[in-house]
C-alpha cells in the first residue's frame, strides 16, 4: 500500500480547534449555531424573566426625589463696638461666621435632628396593602383608624402590626410569626433613647376594642376608629411604631446635603417612596436650622450682656463706696499736696487698673472651672477681650466643645466602640483644660497678691509726705477710676442690647421643599424590562456555553469538524425505530439516503487505477456503531449493483453475523488456521450482490492469526473477485487487532457517535494519524440528529437528489477536488 500523503482537498474542513500544531481557540460560529439549535430554551426563559421584570415593576414602590435650598450668609451676631478708652477699648463680641463644611456637619448632628423630629409626627407609621405593594399612608385622612402610643411604656419598635376591623367597636391585631423583635423605651433625654433587638421568636394575636388601651409587657397603645375613614374590602391595614431616634438616624443617612460651587447655598436632597413625608422633614430641618442659628446668635449676645451686667454691678458698688468715702474725707481733712504726690498718685492709679483687670481674669477662669466640674456650658468669650493673654486656653475650650459635639453624634450611630473612643477624648480634653485653667488661675492669684502689696506700699509712701491729706487724695483717685469704668461698661451694655434687638437670621430658605420632578426616579421600568430580557437571553446562553465547554462528548458534525482536520465523509441519521435491511421500504428512508451519500463519497475516494477496493470500518470504543455502519454500507453498495464482500474481523466480539442472521460456525479464523477453504467461508445473503465472511470461532492465538501472511493473500484474492471488500475491524482504541489489519485496507472509516464518543478519542485518533500509525482515515458520524432538508418533498439532502444510478453518479460532493474516477467492476 502506498504511504499516506495528506490530500489538500480535505483541508478546508478543519476549524480553529485543529490539533495539528495549532492553539485551540473559540469557534464563535459554532457557539452561535449551537445556541440557535437551543431556541426553545430561550422561548421558555425569556417570558419567565420578563414576567419577573414586570413583577418587580409592579411590586416596587415608586421613589421620588425632593429638594430644598437654603442661603447661608456670613454676617456677625453683634458688631464689635468702636468705642475706645484708656483701658483698652471695647469688649469685642464673638462672631458667627463659619465655613460650609462646619454647617453641613451641624446639619447632620444628633442635637439638631432630634429637635427636627420633635416638630414632626412621624412615630406611628400607617400602611396599607394594595396589590403587590405596601403603601405608606402618611397624612391620609381616609385611613380607617389612628393609634396613640403610651410613651411611658415599653413599645415594640419597627414591628408591623396587622389590623382587621371587625366592627365599629372591635378589631383584631396580630404580628405574625417573628424570628426576632425590637423594644424601645423613651429616655429622659434623647441620648438615652434605646432600641434593643431580642433574637427570639415572638407572635401576638388578640381582639381589641376601639378607645380602650391594649397592653402587654412589650407594648401599650390605643386604637381609635376614624369615622371619616374608608375601609376598602380586601385590603390589609398595618401600622408600626418607629421612634424619633430611628427616624433621625434614617434621615441622617438618606438626606444628601451639598454646597453649590462658588456660593453660600446649601441644597438638601432626599429620595423616598413617601414624598409628602420627605417634604415635611426637609422643611422642618430648614426651619429648625434657621431658628437654631438665630438662637445661637442671641445666646452669644445674652452671654455678653450677662457678663457686662454682672461686672457693671460690682464696679458700680465700688464706685458708690468710693464716692461716699471721698465725701466723708473731704468734710474732715484739709491740707496741701507735696510736689511729688502727683507721681505717686499716677503709679497708684495704674495698680488700681491692674487690680480690676485681674478680677475679670480670675472671674473668667473660675467660671470655666466651675462649668467643667458641674457639666455646665463653657464660656466661649475670647480671653483677649478682657486682656487675658491666654490663646492656648481659648483653643482648648473650643476643642473640648467640638469633641463633645462629636460624642453626641457617635452615640446616635449606636457603635459602642466609637462612642467609647469619643468619650475618652472628651475626658482627656477636660483634664487637660482643667489643668491649664488651674495653673493660670494660680498665676493670676499670685499677681493679685503682688498687686495688693503694691497698692499698700504706694499708699504708705503717700502717708509719709508731710502736709498732705493722704486719705483725701486716695479717695479722689479711687472715685475717678471706678466712675470711669462704670461709664465704659454702661456704653458697652447699651451697644450690646441695641445689636441684639437688631439681630436677624443669617440663613433663610431660597426654595422650600418640593418635588424635584413628578417623574419617579425608580423603578426605571424600561431599564428593568430591558435588563430582564437581557438576562432571559444571556443567562441561558451562558449556561449552555458553559455546559458545552465542560461536555466531553461530541455534539454534532460541526463540533467534530471543529476539533479535527480529518475529513468527515457523512453523517448517519438517528432513527427511533429498528429499520430492517430486508424491508423493501428501507431504501426510501432518510437513513438509507445517508448511507447512499456515504457510498458516493467512498466511491470517489477509492482509486481504481491502483486497485483500491478494501474499506476498513472501525471505531475507538465499542457502542459507537461500527458494525451497524459496516452492514448498512455493504447492503447499500450491493443494492447499487456492485459485488460486495463483508469480512467480520472483530473476532473478540463478533456482531456482523448476528445483524445479517448468518451462521458463524465457519469463518475467518477457520481459514487462517487452514481448516476451511475460501469457498467454505464465503456466505451468500438474501441481498443480491452481497457476500459475507463471518469471524468464525474464537481463537486463543488471535494475534498470530491476524499477523499471518494468509490474511493479505486472502484480501488480494477477494479484491480480484469483488468490487468492494468491507472489513468490520475491532475498535482501534481497545486492542491492537486493528493495527494488524490496517495494512490490508485502502481507506479506513472511523465511526464515532454523536453525544456518545469522547472528544479525547478524536484527539487521540488525530495524534495517531500524525504519528503515521493510521493512514487514509476518514470520519463517519453515527446517530446524527441533523435533519435532511426537503425530504418530505422528495429530496434527501442539500448535496444531491435521490434518483437512478445515473443521477446519483453525476452529482459529486463538493468536499472533493480532482476529476471523476473510472471504476472497474469484477464480475
Amino acid at each position: 500500500m502506498a504511504n499516506y500523503k495528506p490530500d489538500i482537498g480535505y483541508g478546508y474542513n478543519y476549524s480553529d480547534y485543529s490539533l495539528t500544531n495549532k492553539e485551540e481557540t473559540i469557534n464563535i460560529m459554532m457557539f452561535v449555531k449551537m445556541l440557535l439549535k437551543k431556541w426553545w430554551v430561550f422561548a421558555i426563559t425569556l417570558p419567565i424573566f420578563l414576567g419577573i421584570g414586570v413583577y418587580i415593576v409592579m411590586s416596587t414602590l415608586k421613589t421620588y426625589e425632593s429638594r430644598a435650598s437654603i442661603m447661608v450668609t456670613n454676617g456677625n451676631m453683634v458688631q464689635a463696638s468702636s468705642l475706645n478708652n484708656d483701658r483698652g477699648g471695647a469688649i469685642p463680641m464673638i462672631t458667627m461666621a463659619k465655613n460650609m463644611p462646619d454647617e453641613i456637619a451641624y446639619l447632620r448632628s444628633f442635637n439638631l435632628l432630634n429637635k427636627v423630629m420633635e416638630r414632626l409626627d412621624f412615630e406611628v407609621v400607617y400602611k396599607q396593602q394594595e396589590g403587590f405593594k405596601i403603601k405608606d399612608k402618611y397624612k391620609d385622612t381616609k385611613y380607617p383608624y389612628t393609634v396613640e402610643m403610651d410613651e411611658s411604656h415599653v413599645q415594640l419598635a419597627t414591628t408591623l402590626f396587622y389590623i382587621d376591623i371587625l366592627s365599629d367597636q372591635k378589631y383584631k391585631v396580630y404580628t405574625g410569626e417573628l424570628e426576632a423583635y425590637s423594644t424601645y423605651k423613651k429616655g429622659a433625654i434623647p441620648e438615652e433613647d434605646m432600641i434593643t433587638t431580642i433574637k427570639q421568636p415572638y407572635s401576638f394575636e388578640q381582639e381589641g376594642q376601639f378607645g380602650v388601651p391594649l397592653e402587654t409587657d412589650k407594648f401599650r397603645f390605643t386604637l381609635f376608629l376614624n369615622k371619616q375613614g374608608k375601609i376598602e374590602e380586601g385590603d390589609t391595614y398595618m401600622f408600626s411604631y418607629v421612634p424619633n431616634s430611628a427616624w433621625a438616624k434614617y434621615y441622617m443617612n438618606t438626606v444628601q446635603i451639598a454646597k453649590i460651587p462658588d456660593g453660600n447655598v446649601l441644597t438638601f436632597d432626599v429620595e423616598g417612596p413617601t414624598p409628602v413625608r420627605d417634604i415635611d422633614y426637609l422643611n422642618a430641618l430648614g426651619d429648625t436650622y434657621i431658628e437654631s442659628r438665630l438662637a445661637q446668635k442671641n445666646a452669644f449676645a445674652d452671654g455678653t450682656i450677662e457678663f457686662i451686667e454682672s461686672t457693671l454691678a460690682s464696679v458700680q458698688q465700688k464706685a458708690d463706696d468710693a464716692k461716699k468715702n471721698a465725701i466723708d474725707i473731704s468734710s474732715n481733712t484739709t491740707g496741701l499736696s507735696p510736689e511729688n504726690a502727683s507721681q505717686l498718685n499716677t503709679l497708684l492709679n495704674m495698680e488700681y487698673t491692674k487690680r480690676d483687670e485681674l478680677r475679670l481674669h480670675v472671674n473668667y477662669l473660675e467660671q470655666n472651672l466651675k462649668a467643667i466640674d458641674s457639666g455646665l456650658e463653657l464660656s466661649t468669650l475670647d480671653p483677649m477681650s478682657i486682656k487675658l493673654n491666654a490663646p492656648a486656653v481659648f483653643n482648648s475650650i473650643l476643642n473640648l466643645k467640638e469633641l463633645q459635639q462629636t460624642l453626641v453624634e457617635t452615640r446616635l450611630t449606636g457603635v459602642t466602640l466609637e462612642t467609647e473612643i469619643a468619650q475618652d477624648k472628651v475626658d482627656a480634653a477636660k483634664r487637660s483644660l482643667k489643668g491649664e485653667l488651674e495653673a493660670l488661675l494660680s498665676v493670676k492669684k499670685l499677681e493679685q497678691k503682688n498687686n495688693r502689696n503694691a497698692i499698700g506700699r504706694l499708699s504708705s509712701q503717700l502717708k509719709k509726705i508731710p502736709g498732705v491729706t493722704i486719705n483725701q487724695t486716695l479717695a479722689g483717685n479711687q472715685l475717678e477710676m471706678n466712675q470711669s469704668l462704670v461709664d465704659f461698661l454702661n456704653q458697652e451694655l447699651a451697644s450690646a442690647k441695641i445689636s441684639k434687638s437688631g439681630t436677624k437670621p443669617d440663613a433663610y430658605f431660597l426654595d422650600r421643599a418640593s418635588l424635584k420632578s413628578p417623574v419617579p426616579v425608580s423603578p426605571k421600568t424600561g431599564i428593568i424590562l430591558i435588563s430582564a430580557a437581557a438576562l432571559g437571553l444571556i443567562l441561558p446562553a451562558a449556561i449552555i456555553i458553559l455546559l458545552s465547554l465542560f461536555d466531553t462528548n461530541l455534539r454534532d458534525e460541526e463540533h467534530l469538524k471543529s476539533i479535527t482536520d480529518i475529513p468527515v465523509l457523512s453523517s448517519i441519521l438517528h432513527t427511533e425505530e429498528q429499520e430492517s435491511l430486508l424491508d423493501p421500504d428501507f431504501v426510501m428512508t432518510p437513513l438509507a439516503e445517508s448511507f447512499r451519500y456515504l457510498n458516493v463519497n467512498v466511491d470517489y475516494l477509492l482509486n481504481p487505477n491502483e486497485d483500491e477496493k478494501v474499506i476498513g470500518v472501525t471505531s475507538f470504543v465499542k457502542g459507537e456503531g461500527k458494525t451497524f455502519t459496516s452492514t448498512h454500507l455493504g447492503v447499500t453498495m450491493a443494492l447499487s449493483g456492485k459485488r460486495t464482500l463483508m469480512i467480520g474481523a472483530d473476532i473478540r466480539r463478533p456482531q456482523l453475523y448476528k445483524r445479517l442472521g448468518l451462521d458463524n460456525s465457519v469463518g475467518l479464523t477457520n481459514f487462517l488456521m487452514g481448516r476451511a477453504g475460501l469457498e467454505e467461508i464465503i456466505k451468500t445473503t438474501t441481498t443480491p450482490n452481497l457476500y459475507v465472511i463471518t469471524s468464525g470461532h474464537k481463537a486463543a492465538n488471535l494475534t498470530e492469526l491476524l499477523n499471518s501472511p494468509m490474511l493479505p493473500s486472502l484480501v488480494d484474492e477477494l479484491k480480484a473477485n469483488f468490487d468492494y471488500v468491507i472489513i468490520d475491524t475491532p475498535p482501534v482504541g481497545l486492542v491492537s487487532d486493528y493495527l494488524l489489519l490496517a495494512h490490508t485496507m485502502d481507506i479506513t472509516l472511523l465511526v464515532c457517535r454523536e453525544r456518545y464518543s469522547k472528544i479525547d478519542f478524536v484527539k487521540q485518533i488525530t495524534e495517531m494519524r500524525n504519528n503515521d500509525k493510521l493512514s487514509k482515515i476518514y470520519y463517519v458520524l453515527n446517530d446524527s440528529r441533523r435533519k435532511f432538508a426537503g425530504y418530505a418533498k422528495g429530496k434527501y439532502g442539500s448535496k444531491y437528489e435521490y434518483g437512478n444510478e445515473e443521477s446519483k453518479s453525476t452529482k459529486i460532493p463538493n468536499i472533493f477536488n480532482g476529476r471523476k474516477k473510472t471504476k472497474s467492476t469484477v464480475s
